[in-house]
């Protein structure tokens, strides 16, 4: 399984891929943080960060931590826009929950193991 993105997500990191001549690509990590444990970050890079990150080339460069594929494994990236406000979505396959305001999620005990 890969990291997939819809277009529209893929669209919206082109674009921010545009802004910045250097970059590379972006980055897909997880940050222990929030009321359920995890959030995802994704952040336009300049250089390869961690040089066993896994690279999916969707024609925009995605890596991923290597360390937190397995609980990535399978996940789609959104964008999405509700009147003025515009945001990614993930839509990951091994959540077993998330927080009231969405911005973090748990996952199964599996994971936490791998």
């Amino acid at each position: 399984m890969s990291i997939r993105l819809t277009e529209s997500a893929m669209s919206q990191i082109q674009k921010e891929i545009n802004k910045q001549p250097e970059a590379i690509g972006v980055r897909l990590h997880l940050q222990t943080a929030g009321c359920s444990g995890y959030m995802y970050r994704l952040n336009v890079i300049h250089q390869v960060v961690d040089p066993n990150d896994l690279c999916f080339d969707h024609g925009i460069k995605i890596y991923v931590a290597q360390e937190d594929y397995p609980i990535l494994q399978g996940t789609q990236i959104d964008f999405v826009r509700d009147g003025l406000n515009s945001i990614f979505k993930y839509k990951n396959p091994n959540e077993t929950g998330s927080c009231g305001c969405g911005e973090s999620f748990t996952i199964n005990e599996e994971f936490k193991h791998a």
